[in-house]
């Protein structure tokens, strides 16, 4: 409702002055200042409270969840006979700890019903000499409320560093990624032009990478004649 309000609003002030400008561009605009989202409740990620989260993280997030917790009820029936690769410590009311099962142990059923009561989540057992974690309880999603940055602070908080350094702040930009060994995976049009790639549209698209154009007769002919 956010968007169609701003494309309403400034879309009128346009149009008094007698300039129309089509829909899509005001939209593109309004995309990027509506990208990020301040975490409510991060629920069972890593993120904390107020945390200012790009959107396409939260929901890439939640719908992994969401696809976890699907396969819990397989989950606790495919883990039963396997042994655990981890030993299992869970935490009493008191704030006990206490060692419900030992590393090597086999997962039977009560032993499984005593780790769901215990509230923990995950567990990982030896499957064909590797360790597989298997989710045999449901995880909590994110709860997020979407925020309405400015441009300049848009920009700032795009995925890639390598695009917000060649907007403003270049030093704070560049000295934050340096720290948080982040990966630039260029997949905007901004970046890529910096870099002096393809951009990723049009022919530039991994589509048509490996497409190559052979000259027909007729097209000989055509140009022959031209």
């Amino acid at each position: 409702m956010t968007a169609m309000n701003l494309l309403k609003i400034i879309k009128n002030a346009y149009v008094q002055q007698g300039v129309s400008i089509h829909d899509k561009h005001f939209e593109i605009i309004f995309k990027q200042m509506l990208s990020m989202a301040t975490i409510v409740d991060p629920g069972d990620s890593d993120y904390l409270p107020d945390q200012l989260v790009p959107l396409v993280d939260i929901k890439r997030f939640n719908r992994e969840i969401l696809e976890g917790n699907a396969k819990v009820e397989e989950n606790r029936k495919w883990v039963i006979g396997k042994t655990l690769a981890k030993r299992i410590i869970a935490e009493t009311e008191e704030g006990e700890l206490v060692e419900l099962a030992q590393k090597g142990d086999e997962v039977t059923e009560e032993l499984l019903k005593k780790i769901i009561e215990a509230g923990i989540k995950e567990i990982d057992v030896f499957e064909k000499d590797k360790v597989v974690t298997y989710q045999i309880l449901p995880k909590e999603p994110i709860k997020y409320k979407r925020r309405l940055l400015s441009l300049k602070k848009a920009a700032l908080n795009y995925p890639g560093w390598l695009s917000a350094a060649a907007f403003e702040e270049t030093a704070w930009v560049l000295t934050a990624a340096a720290i948080e060994g982040k990966v630039d995976p260029l997949i905007g049009l901004k970046e890529n032009v910096i870099v002096g790639q393809l951009i990723p549209a049009g022919t530039g698209l991994d589509v048509f990478a490996g497409i190559q154009v052979e000259e027909t007769p007729r097209a000989a002919v055509e140009e022959e004649l031209a």
